[in-house]
């Protein structure tokens, strides 16, 4: 989450990007080995079918290693954010690994404000915040995934200080993601953020106060940052011209990736890139899968898509039915719907370790196991015990710390 934004700064040195390559190679690899390996259930198996053909369909690409080296920090990240979800035994435990992120992305939203604000004239691009150099769009679609996550830790059990953190850090990331003037990232949020709050509204009438709080508290800030002349109110310039209209930037590299489509549509090119060094930004995930991964890439991908609605589905009828109490099943789905939001005008969830791609895995984690965690860790191993293969329990049988054996 930190890491990741930072690389791809503009001034970013060499070791941060190799950084963001170790690290996620080393999270995958304690993820497996240090961890209980479940089977993957339905969700999951259907992601990691589409990656793995999505990753391998650099062997026939013009560079195959260089594409294998770029788009396994892609395979890497996913994996990686779907074994988050999956290390968690509980329904409480998950909860508190996801404080420990929503902690993670306010202590980033405060560092980032506290940057630009003792020197905004260097971490600004146009009217647009870009602190260190960093994309502006990245930064939106990073505020708005950690803004979702923030929301939805307010109305969870726990203690009060706990709450007002982490609506602290949801008006700071909103903040952060008007001032980008990134408009996927906006429509990140507003979707993510539909599918969070509705369960939460529904049940509780007067949480629709926590919720209008913070953007009234954002909108106080521009204001009153807007009553000094001579500072620039970044980003909100850009967001009020949406209606306007505004040259598409975009519309050559669909072409060219079209193009490229055109040329294998079976099997795909393998891996775009520019000079086969860095791959191709080509604004658009699902054009990029059809041209990387061919219409057999395309198949899966739109197969994974059905299987995690089916889930989504089936998750709905438990939670009405009272099956998941910590909302898990809303807050994957929001974060998988604005990924997938955000994949029609940028491609920055399948080019390596953005936090779009590891929110992915977590996402459909999120999805597939809402509904057989229970509240406690024993409840949650013992419903688990059958729905996971006994390889994945065998290690710990005889370790008189093992829960199991008590029960």
């Amino acid at each position: 989450i930190v890491i990741a934004p930072l690389s791809v700064s503009g001034s970013a040195i060499g070791v941060l990007k190799w950084l963001r390559l170790l690290t996620t190679v080393m999270a995958f690899y304690f993820s497996i080995s240090d961890n209980k390996l479940p089977e993957r259930l339905g969700g999951a198996r259907s992601l990691f079918n589409f990656v793995l053909l999505f990753t391998f369909a650099a062997l026939w690409s013009d560079y195959p290693v260089m594409g294998m080296v770029n788009k396994g920090m892609f395979f890497f990240t996913v994996m990686t954010g779907l074994a988050m979800s999956y290390s968690a035994v509980s329904a409480k435990d998950l909860l508190k690994k996801l404080n420990m992120i929503g902690y993670v992305g306010g202590a980033s939203s405060l560092s980032l404000a506290y940057v630009f604000i003792t020197n905004q004239e260097e971490n600004l691009v146009g009217d647009r915040l870009a602190v260190a150099g960093m994309n502006a769009n990245t930064i939106g679609a990073a505020g708005a995934l950690l803004l979702l996550l923030a929301v939805y830790l307010i109305f969870k059990p726990g203690k009060n200080i706990h709450k007002v953190v982490h609506l602290s850090s949801a008006v700071f990331l909103l903040a952060i993601v008007l001032g980008t003037g990134s408009r996927g990232a906006l429509l990140m949020s507003a979707v993510g953020l539909f599918f969070i709050l509705k369960p939460i509204l529904s049940k509780n009438a007067m949480s629709i106060f926590v919720v209008c709080l913070i953007p009234f508290v954002v909108l106080q800030i521009y204001g009153a940052i807007s009553a000094n002349e001579e500072t620039v109110t970044p980003g909100i310039d850009r967001l009020a011209n949406m209606n306007m209209e505004t040259k598409n930037t975009r519309s050559g590299m669909w072409s060219w990736t079209i193009k490229r489509f055109n040329e294998s549509p079976v099997i795909g090119k393998g891996w775009l890139s520019w000079g086969g060094t860095t791959s191709a930004n080509t604004h658009n995930v699902y054009l990029h899968v059809l041209a990387e991964s061919g219409l057999i890439g395309g198949v899966l991908f739109l197969g994974m898509l059905y299987r995690l609605f089916s889930i989504y589905r089936v998750n709905t009828s438990s939670l009405k039915a009272g099956m998941d109490p910590y909302d898990f099943t809303p807050l994957g789905a929001g974060i998988l719907a604005s990924v997938l939001l955000h994949g029609m005008v940028e491609s920055s969830t399948i080019l390596g370790t953005s936090t779009n791609a590891l929110f992915l895995g977590i996402s459909v984690g999120l999805i597939d196991r809402s509904n057989v965690l229970g509240n406690d860790d024993q409840t949650a191993l013992q419903i688990e015990k059958d729905q996971y293969h006994p390889w994945a329990f065998q290690r710990d049988q005889n370790s008189p710390e093992n829960p199991l054996t008590s029960i």
